[in-house]
């Protein structure tokens, strides 16, 4: 309490902490709602020590999406290279997850058509380069040809710890689909645009008197590549979506992107197998989200069988 009421008024002197609560959400970093007297609450993102420059990049993704999707308003940014927990302030945005709002209802399809136009909009940022951002949103380190994507997963399969948390039987299922398929993403990872990376429902918050978002939260891992990554991981579990939600969502993303190519389901899971092997190689110990990685990445496998891709 005293740590935080000190960096409060570091940054807003006028202000008087009253009370401090730890969010839900936010794996990677603290997220806390600061109470203040006479004021409207903030919240304290606090982020893990050495990511001043994830603290510097994410405000600066919210500063340039203030005025093309709903974002939390940036109130305050710390995050010198020489301060042991760099953090960002930024205003309180009301609303309820996604994930609990979702629900059957007769709003879902609103809800769905929402969503797909708020992704559209994130996705109709083009950019040069696909590859991670600088705390200056300069892409640096640029990804290579579609093929650097299976790469990647090898990688975290050969030499991180990836394949012992997925289980033998699944990283071989897995190598057997990158030897045998190695142009599978060929024509899908062109035009690369900016990405929230980890876009789904727990990290969107609806409004609470109507379905719309209200923000879309936690970009810390956002960089520049195909759009089919940030639909894969929103519809990773459409089979526990309503029906109408996500025709609705895909109904509205297409009618400001686009079609969607033929075949892009297939890609999208391909790419999702990326995203799923960068978490099971992440360098801390926590076996229940290992143990949920392997189970969606044997379901993944099992769907790509389906459809002939490993056979």
């Amino acid at each position: 309490m005293e740590r935080v009421r000190s960096l409060v008024r570091n940054a807003l002197p006028e202000r008087d902490v009253i009370g401090v609560e730890l969010l839900s959400g936010g794996n990677r970093n603290s997220n806390l709602l600061v109470e203040l007297r006479h004021a409207a609450p903030i919240v304290l993102r606090i982020y893990r020590s050495g990511e001043a420059g994830t603290a510097r990049r994410e405000a600066a993704l919210l500063r340039l999406l203030a005025d093309v999707v709903p974002v939390p308003r940036v109130l305050h940014v710390d995050a010198s290279e020489t301060l042991e927990l760099p953090f960002v302030m930024m205003e309180r945005v009301e609303g309820v997850r996604l994930e609990h709002r979702l629900s059957g209802g007769d709003d879902d399809a609103e809800l769905g058509a929402n969503v797909g136009g708020v992704l559209a909009r994130i996705h109709a940022i083009q950019l040069p380069v696909a590859g991670w951002f600088d705390p200056e949103l300069q892409t640096i380190t640029p990804f290579g040809e579609s093929d650097g994507w299976f790469a990647f997963i090898r990688k975290t399969l050969d030499e991180g710890q990836a394949a012992q948390r997925l289980g033998r039987d699944v990283a071989a299922r897995l190598r057997t689909l990158l030897d045998r398929h190695p142009h599978a993403l060929d024509g899908f990872v062109d035009a690369p645009c900016l990405l929230h990376a980890d876009f789904k429902p727990a990290n969107l918050l609806i409004r609470v008197e109507r379905p719309a978002v209200a923000a879309v939260l936690d970009w810390e891992f956002a960089f520049s590549g195909p759009a089919l990554f940030d639909l894969a991981i929103m519809l990773r579990h459409e089979e526990e979506m309503p029906p109408r939600y996500v025709s609705a969502m895909l109904e509205s993303y297409q009618s400001e992107r686009g079609p969607l190519p033929e075949g892009w389901r297939t890609a999208a899971r391909l790419l999702d197998l990326v995203n799923l092997c960068d978490l099971a190689n992440r360098p801390y110990d926590a076996p229940r989200m290992y143990a949920d990685i392997r189970c969606v990445v044997a379901s993944s496998l099992q769907q790509l069988e389906r459809a002939a891709l490993l056979r």
